[in-house]
């Protein structure tokens, strides 16, 4: 059965509301917080008409050049930069290895740039050449000719004025790694199918609803091991233990809440 998705004309706060109490929501996260992630990215997706199975990530303050070429201006950005350490992700962080998009581009896949994931507000697509794509040491850089259409002329306009100053790119994971690290959950793309990218105005949620079911997973497999390994240092270590990791859980959704109510302040 599938997450629930907003209704016509439905409110943001009703949907929220009746995806936090769906049963199938529940049963697949049942950490409050990370069900809450998950049904704010169902609404941003319904929105952004980002595809099921795809996720979606922005990077800001990555500087958005326009150059004049021989055809006109010529928009270039990264979309993704590789071996930094994403923010929190409601309950992990991400990286990106270098050579995750080695794969994907050399499958030829027409990629597609849009304004703000908007299928409507188009730039252009690797199949005609009109956008370019490359791996560099840095990360995912996209080169893109706007056409001479209202969305294009817009679109050089508002990076003339800043108000277009971020790169997002939307993806599908093929390959990823998940480690514990101090303390924290950390994800990193290994290979990943690229879809689609382009210039936009600022980062929505980011789409979480795959990324949080692998991250499930893992917790559940972990915790089977955990259940299976005899216990070298007796009952008592092993309730300690217990006790410092439900402090560092108790901790991080303190800080998460804080940094989410941040988040959606952004957007009333």
């Amino acid at each position: 059965m599938p997450l629930p998705t907003p209704n016509k004309d439905e409110e943001h706060d009703d949907f929220i509301s009746r995806c936090m109490a769906d049963p199938i929501a529940n049963d697949e996260f049942p950490d409050e917080k990370q069900r809450n992630a998950v049904c704010e990215s169902q609404w941003a997706k319904d929105k952004s008409s980002v595809p099921e199975g795809c996720e979606v990530r922005t990077y800001q303050g990555i500087e958005l050049r326009e150059t004049e070429g021989e055809g006109g201006p010529i928009i270039s950005g990264y979309a993704a930069v590789f071996d930094k350490m994403s923010v929190e992700l409601w309950g992990f962080r991400e990286t990106i290895a270098p050579g995750a998009f080695t794969d994907t581009l050399k499958s030829g896949n027409d990629v597609r740039s849009l304004v703000n994931h908007d299928s409507n507000q188009r730039l252009g697509r690797t199949a005609n050449g009109t956008v370019r794509v490359n791996e560099d040491k840095i990360g995912l850089k996209f080169e893109i000719d706007p056409p001479n259409t209202s969305v294009g002329r817009d679109t050089v306009e508002d990076i003339r004025n800043g108000n277009l100053d971020g790169m997002s790119f939307m993806f599908k994971t093929v390959n990823d790694k998940w480690e514990t690290k101090d303390g924290e959950e950390v994800r990193t793309l290994l290979d990943v199918e690229l879809i689609e990218g382009g210039p936009v105005t600022f980062p929505a949620y980011p789409d979480t609803t795959v990324a949080l079911r692998a991250l499930e997973q893992r917790k559940t497999e972990r915790n089977k091991k955990e259940e299976k390994a005899p216990s070298e240092d007796g009952p008592d270590k092993k309730a300690q233990l217990k006790e410092q990791l439900d402090e560092i859980d108790k901790r991080a959704e303190e800080i998460e809440r804080k940094k989410m109510a941040q988040r959606i302040a952004k957007y009333m």
